[in-house]
């Protein structure tokens, strides 16, 4: 929930934010498919962004730990994060758990 609160304030248009889930019963699976309609996010972020303290806003603004906080989490527990999209417009991240 805290993705979906403090994603909010940093559209400086309206956008829209989607979460859709489903599961994999063969693999014991479930997914959290997040996906935006924002400025995406230029290709040579994406190999920085589970690591601590990756931001692209401001300093004084947030820390960079949310990502890695929660690709740390789901990997403790056999699950995973990945960014499946971003482009100019939006990006889509893919939360499987087990």
């Amino acid at each position: 929930m805290d993705l979906i609160y403090l994603h909010g304030p940093h559209f400086k248009r309206r956008r829209t934010l989607t979460l859709k889930t489903y599961r994999n019963r063969a693999k014991g699976k479930a997914y959290i498919d997040v996906s935006d309609t924002g400025a995406g996010s230029p290709p040579g972020n994406l190999s920085k962004v589970f690591k601590p303290f990756c931001t692209t806003k401001e300093v004084d603004k947030k820390t960079g730990r949310g990502l890695c906080m929660v690709n740390g989490i789901l990997e403790e527990n056999h699950g995973q994060i990945s960014i499946e999209k971003t482009g100019q417009i939006g990006t889509v991240v893919l939360l499987e758990l087990p």
